[in-house]
């Protein structure tokens, strides 16, 4: 039942896991890159930072940003209580610019989606937050419940960067362009491993049911037998039962002595008792006895089978019935072959002749004849011979 039960839970993981892969948002699977240029005038001179080409992808968008260019002032997010450029309490009412602005945050201290929408309620056209840390990979922001603006993500050191030119108070314009199609990194679930997990459960899910209609059959089968060998067993041994005798004990009977008792209730038999003798010759309550002989078929003292004592003394007795008829039947059919064949042979007999003039045998016997005549006497010994 273990093994059935681990069976079931690795269908239902499998099936949990096809259903997320099918439900499974297709945006997600992919991230946009972004082609982000930040110029501004320093000394006479124009100064690009960020993307030099149209292949160099130096921010991402976020995995819920609408991808479309933006472009307009770079204004810096600063906390007026705890000065903190994070954009997590930033107001930004105190931002007058005639033109599009987008908000550069830090990353941390609260959710991107949070620091998304303060900017959109400030009226911005767009966010850059850069990383806190120095990495070599750009991450994919995930904010699934902001307002939907342009929003982006930056490596820290450009992002320090344009904050230290943006807080000496040049004004810096960013352009944000959209980049190149990504898959997301880590498991990507392709519309081939989908069809073929479906289709592996479903051949699971069909060779699991066969089993189990399969299984239930032979069980039910194998309760049916044994039912019906039961009853089979029940009904012999009531019928077995029914040829042991059984009497009523009346006074004067031997098994009312005192050292009689019935060894099922170990209780002295009693008058008007009904008691059943079994074929081992011990005696016990007939209420006793017949309960005890339908589960165990055995004498409770000395285990003999009663029911086959029972079937053996009937097949003996068929055996000798049968045996004897048989004989009898023969001895007949071979005194009428005898008579009929007796009957058919010719007569080899010669009338016997009773005339005194013909001896009954040819030639003479001497040994008849010496024992008509004396006997002679040895004279030395006196003995006739």
């Amino acid at each position: 039942m273990l093994s059935v039960f681990m069976f079931y839970l690795l269908l239902a993981s499998t099936a949990s896991f096809v259903v997320a892969g099918l439900t499974t948002d297709s945006s997600s699977e992919y991230y946009y890159g972004a082609i982000v240029t930040f110029n501004y005038t320093e000394n006479g001179l124009n100064i690009s930072q960020g993307s030099q080409s149209s292949t160099d992808e130096e921010g991402n968008y976020g995995a819920h940003s609408p991808v479309r260019e933006v472009t307009g002032v770079v204004v810096h997010a600063l906390s007026t209580t705890t000065g903190i450029r994070d954009g997590c309490t930033f107001n930004y009412n105190n931002v007058y610019t005639p033109q599009p602005w987008v908000a550069l945050v830090s990353r941390g201290n609260c959710s991107f989606a949070d620091k998304i929408t303060n900017a959109a309620q400030a009226n911005a056209s767009g966010i850059i937050v850069y990383d806190y840390q120095d990495s070599t990979g750009v991450t994919i922001m995930s904010h699934e419940n902001s307002q939907k603006i342009v929003a982006i993500i930056i490596k820290f050191n450009l992002g320090t960067s344009i904050a230290r030119v943006v807080d000496g108070g040049t004004q810096t314009i960013a352009r944000i362009n959209p980049g190149g199609k990504h898959h997301q990194p880590g498991f990507r679930l392709e519309k081939t491993s989908i069809i073929f997990v479906a289709v592996s459960f479903m051949i699971l899910m069909l060779v699991s049911l066969a089993w189990l209609v399969f299984y239930y059959i032979q069980r039910f089968r194998l309760f049916q037998a044994q039912s019906r060998g039961q009853r089979q067993r029940q009904s012999m041994t009531r019928k077995a039962m029914a040829k042991l005798t059984t009497r009523t004990l009346k006074s004067g009977d031997t098994a009312l002595s005192g050292d009689v008792m019935c060894a099922v209730c170990i209780e002295n038999y009693k008058i008007n008792d009904v008691i059943r003798k079994l074929p081992c010759g011990h005696l016990y309550h007939k209420k006793c006895v017949d309960p005890w002989l339908e589960s165990k078929q055995t004498c409770p003292m000395c285990k003999v089978n009663v029911i086959k004592t029972l079937a053996a003394g009937d097949v003996t007795r068929r055996a000798s019935s049968s045996s004897g008829h048989s004989v009898s039947g023969i001895t007949n059919q071979t005194d009428i072959e005898m008579e009929e064949t007796a009957e058919a042979m010719p007569s080899t007999e010669q009338p016997i002749s009773t005339s005194q003039d013909e001896p009954h045998f040819s030639g003479s016997n001497p040994a008849l004849n010496r024992s008509d005549e004396e006997p002679s006497v040895d004279e030395s010994s006196g003995i006739k011979v």
